[in-house]
């Protein structure tokens, strides 16, 4: 009986590091979203300017989905204006 039993320890032990592996990067991308948040609304209560506190939170962005300077600033130009 006790032949019947290793397997499952043994895929248990076997398949944790790829599932934590995956969860951390899953983390690490949820909590950069509130990272780059975090990081526009203290330049902003610092006292910059609108397009500094965006530009801070620009290069707080990861490296693939961070858009260019000229991106950002069509974005920024086609929203409607405060008021």
């Amino acid at each position: 009986m006790p032949c019947r039993t290793w397997p499952t320890p043994f895929l248990l032990w076997a398949s944790s590091p790829p599932f934590a592996t995956r969860m951390k990067e899953v983390c690490d991308k949820d909590s950069a979203f509130y990272r780059i948040i975090s990081s526009v609304l203290v330049a902003h209560l610092h006292g910059n300017a609108a397009q500094i506190s965006v530009e801070i939170g620009r290069g707080d962005v990861p490296s693939p989905s961070q858009p260019s300077f000229t991106e950002l600033e069509e974005a920024l130009g086609a929203m409607p204006a405060e008021g």
